[in-house]
């Protein structure tokens, strides 16, 4: 009887996609799967089984074609399976992109990204497509993609536009502003700074004249992102400040909460912790007004970084907790891999070495996987510098040189200093000598690009060394004194273990005048005399 056959098939292929909570619930799964497997496909030809799914995938469209959108969700999931296995393209197209919606807003992001490869991999064997809407099918794999933080999958698809713009004529212009956006975009996540910044150029260009605020917005935001991870921290606040006017003025709530987003970590990266805490805590109750899971998590991990800042390590770790929760539940792995960093930061400066190092290996598995360069620079530096902490200095200059090189082809100022100030540091302590020119060419780098967080690092490192080779003892209690007016220290075991070294060999009354001393010096002023009798330029 066909009509039983395809009602037993459908009933097969439900047990298939519905998770089984019960012990009987799996032995009846695992016996209509046998059956199904072993029994019924067995005993019917290829073109009778696809007969019988293009039936059922009938059957089910009728159905589902009847009931409003918020209860067909499984039958439409159905429909789609027999579908794919009936090879019935125009039944994909009618009902994929259906699916892949519902699970997006359901933030089931892989799911959708599934579903749309189902339909792509079809239509790549029987073309129903124009050429606009076909690229129009890729670039929803490119935004998921983008979710899921997978550049490299993203790349891969964004060659294939690229690849059809070349030979195809797309008249679509609002296709061809996205497709810049995007690849300008996956070009500076894959550290090709230079080379993403034409398209981006372009998108605005072509944003501008036909007044696509939205899509001009996110160009200016990437091209601040480009110009943030280059420490150029004007050009970034100016294209961040650009991107969050025209993001209010189109009413685009999420991208206004990025912007504060942004603002915030350049604030941060400027020493101005309160300002990038007050931008964050914008960005997080915009998030949650729109239960935008992604951003709230995006929330969550920066608010931890400034309340690591702020020395309350126990709260910054339980926001990573909340944020890695949300972001493991997203599979957004870029996410996970930041968030893993911060936790990791939280361990070293607990003195838990070890759990530290995994924590940044995993965060360096993940980003090699996806190919994120900065991720990878940052998680070797880091590794490089819980070394340095534990005098295995070989070890850490071998981790900090390979961060130096990715992040010299990045042209990534920041972490250029931070890796070579870091090296000269561990050469320093290795050696029980003064730092060498690396480390003050570093100061130079931290100088150049006006980064008070920086300058006292590097400044509070110098003290350390000074102290560890028998140094001028009333120097380094200025520079303690300067460093710890200038910053709400994020480390600040490390002034305090200077400190009780410096109780230890000087009277109060003498320690307390020369801090007092370097609190009234001024930051930049000290550098470039440091800088100047080193002959640093």
């Amino acid at each position: 009887n066909e009509v039983e056959t395809i009602q037993n098939l459908d009933r097969t292929m439900g047990y298939r996609f519905i998770q089984a909570a019960t012990d009987s619930g799996r032995a009846t799964y695992s016996f209509v799967h046998f059956l199904y497997r072993d029994v019924l496909l067995a005993t019917i030809s290829s073109a009778r089984q696809q007969l019988l799914h293009r039936r059922a995938a009938l059957v089910l469209e009728r159905l589902a074609a009847m009931l409003p959108d918020g209860q067909r969700t499984e039958i439409v999931t159905r429909v789609v399976n027999h579908a794919r296995h009936a090879e019935d393209v125009d039944r994909l197209l009618r009902w994929v992109p259906i699916a892949a919606e519902t699970a997006r807003t359901a933030f089931a992001h892989r799911q959708a990204l599934a579903l749309y490869d189902v339909l792509d991999s079809a239509l790549q064997q029987t073309p129903r497509l124009s050429p606009d809407d076909y690229v129009g099918l890729l670039m929803k794999k490119v935004f998921l993609l983008r979710l899921l933080g997978d550049w490299k999958s993203q790349a891969a698809e964004l060659q294939r536009i690229s690849d059809i713009y070349a030979t195809t004529n797309i008249t679509n212009a609002n296709l061809r502003l996205d497709f810049l956006v995007e690849y300008g975009t996956n070009l500076f996540r894959l550290g090709e700074y230079a080379e993403a910044i034409t398209p981006l150029t372009e998108a605005i260009l072509l944003g501008e004249n036909a007044d696509e605020k939205a899509v001009v917005a996110q160009a200016h935001n990437t091209l601040g992102s480009i110009a943030y991870y280059r420490s150029d921290w004007d050009a970034a606040e100016t294209y961040y400040s650009e991107a969050l006017k025209l993001r209010q003025i189109v009413g685009d709530d999420i991208g206004v909460g990025k912007g504060y987003n942004n603002l915030g970590a350049v604030a941060y990266h400027r020493g101005n912790y309160e300002q990038a805490a007050e931008y964050y805590r914008k960005n997080m109750e915009i998030r949650e007004a729109n239960n935008d899971i992604h951003g709230i998590a995006t929330s969550l991990n920066n608010i931890g970084t400034v309340l690591i800042t702020f020395g309350r390590w126990d709260e910054a770790m339980d926001h990573f907790q909340r944020a890695l929760e949300l972001r493991k539940k997203l599979d957004d792995k870029h996410g996970i891999a930041s968030t893993l960093k911060n936790m990791a930061q939280i361990s070293a400066l607990q003195r838990r070495d070890q759990d530290a190092i995994d924590y940044h290996l995993e965060s360096l598995s993940i980003s090699e996987a996806i190919d994120d360069v900065n991720g990878v620079a940052h998680s070797l530096e880091a590794i490089g510098d819980i070394y340095i902490s534990s005098e295995q200095y070989d070890l850490a200059i071998d981790y900090l040189q390979r961060s130096l090189t990715i992040r010299r082809k990045l042209g990534n100022r920041l972490g250029m200093a931070e890796c070579m100030a870091d090296i000269g540091y561990a050469q320093a302590l290795k050696t029980r000598t003064y730092p060498g020119d690396i480390f003050f060419e570093a100061l130079n780098m931290a100088h150049e690009i006006d980064n008070n967080h920086m300058m006292c690092l590097i400044l509070e490192k110098l003290a350390w060394v000074m102290l560890s080779i028998g140094g001028d003892l009333l120097q380094v209690a200025r520079y303690v004194g300067l460093t710890d007016v200038q910053r709400l220290d994020q480390r600040r075991n490390t002034l305090d273990f200077v400190l009780s070294v410096l109780r230890s060999q000087l009277d109060e009354d003498t320690l307390q005048t020369e801090m007092q001393h370097g609190a009234q010096m001024n930051l930049r002023q000290t550098v470039k005399d440091l800088l100047d009798s080193r002959q640093i330029t």
